[in-house]
């Protein structure tokens, strides 16, 4: 009796670990057909990989990525802030003037001449400033996305499941769009201090010899607009920025992440990896930062004259930022439309989109892949 009653437990112990084993493989089957199993998958080929370890291959992942696309496109940004500012070398009148269509602007009358911009000398000029703050930012960026976006996958999955049980482009797509925009805007806090940096120093000859400065070095320009300007100096344009980069983050990630699952690439592993080469991840992250960066244009145009423009200090009993050309987003891209039509706002549109759109190949095709190996490798540890 025992003897039986002890095969018949053994048997029972049997069929309940045999339907755990299935349960636990539909688990994965589901997650990989719903898309749950994305980049920061918490399963790498049945071995299990901790979030401690996933955050530090994204961190790692973007920082590279970041890294290898700066150091290449930075000649194409310096341009494209050079011919945002081309324009402004040569301001017109003031706001509210009246411009008869088809006829050239009132003269300035309100700013001294601006010296013949050098184009293309010192293309790598605030390279330093651009990668320390960089380098930081895709870290952030891409650890904070991958990481909510995974946590909301695993713990709250039925806010983005249809009827069906099964996960909707729609409802990934704007979690993605939130997940993104909330990234970006945690790493504004490292970007914007090195984005005036940079852009100072690639305009700097451009400058009025009243009001130029030559920055030997990106410390040195630290130091020069910290002790002019103070902190705010630093932060100068913090709200264009995020006005552009806030949505092209989300805009660009979503539009990644969507191409992925449009052509059959994503989580078609248990790496929860595209399953695509180095040339197919770039090719689709040129199309998605390609789009982003066109529709925010007019901001990046904001962003730059806002960062570049020095503030003049006033006699008058008026505050300070009436020395100001431009007060903010707003009154930028209002001034620019009235002064110089859609073709201000749209300024440096092409070499924006032939900046962002090599970068973003670059920057998420070696994020795919450095992401992809490193969690192998922590397969292989395990």
């Amino acid at each position: 009796m025992d003897r039986w009653m002890g095969e018949e437990h053994g048997r029972k112990d049997a069929a309940m670990e045999s339907m755990d084993s299935i349960e636990t493989g539909e688990r994965v089957r589901l997650r990989e057909r719903d898309g749950m199993g994305d980049v920061a998958a918490s399963v790498v080929s049945g071995v299990p990989v901790s979030a401690r370890e996933r955050v530090s291959v994204d961190l790692l992942a973007g920082a590279v990525g970041g890294f290898a696309a700066d150091v290449v496109v930075h000649p194409i940004d310096t341009v494209k802030a050079r011919l945002q500012m081309q324009q402004q070398a040569a301001p017109s009148a003031p706001l509210g003037t009246p411009r008869t269509p088809g006829m050239p602007p009132p003269p300035a009358t309100h700013a001294a001449p601006m010296p013949a911009m050098p184009l293309y000398r010192g293309l790598y000029a605030g390279l330093g400033a651009v990668l320390l703050g960089s380098v930081p930012t895709h870290a952030l960026v891409f650890g904070i996305f991958q990481y909510t976006k995974s946590s909301m996958l695993t713990y709250k999955p039925h806010w983005f499941q249809g009827p069906d049980g099964e996960s909707t482009q729609r409802s990934r797509a704007l979690l993605e769009l939130a997940c993104g925009a909330g990234a970006e805007v945690v790493a504004l806090s490292t970007y914007v201090p090195s984005e005036v940096i940079a852009k100072r120093m690639q305009v700097a000859q451009m400058q009025s010899s009243a009001h130029r400065h030559s920055y030997a070095s990106a410390y040195q320009a630290f130091r020069t607009i910290l002790r002019l300007e103070g902190v705010r100096g630093l932060y100068a344009g913090t709200l264009s920025t995020a006005v552009r980069d806030v949505p092209f983050t989300a805009l660009q990630l979503t539009c990644f992440e969507t191409l992925k699952r449009l052509v059959g690439v994503s989580d078609a592993n248990r790496q929860g990896r595209s399953s695509a080469g180095s040339a197919e991840n770039a090719a689709l992250g040129f199309v998605s930062g390609g789009l982003a960066a066109a529709v925010t244009t007019p901001f990046d145009m904001a962003k730059t004259r806002l960062q570049t423009q020095v503030n003049v200090p006033s006699s008058s009993s008026r505050s300070s930022s009436s020395s100001r050309r431009y007060r903010g987003v707003w009154h930028c891209v209002r001034t620019v439309f009235f002064e110089e039509g859609l073709r201000g706002v749209f300024s440096g549109l092409v070499a924006r989109v032939l900046w962002v759109a090599p970068a973003s190949a670059i920057t998420l095709s070696v994020y795919e892949q450095i992401a992809h190996r490193l969690l192998v490798e922590k397969e292989k540890g395990g």
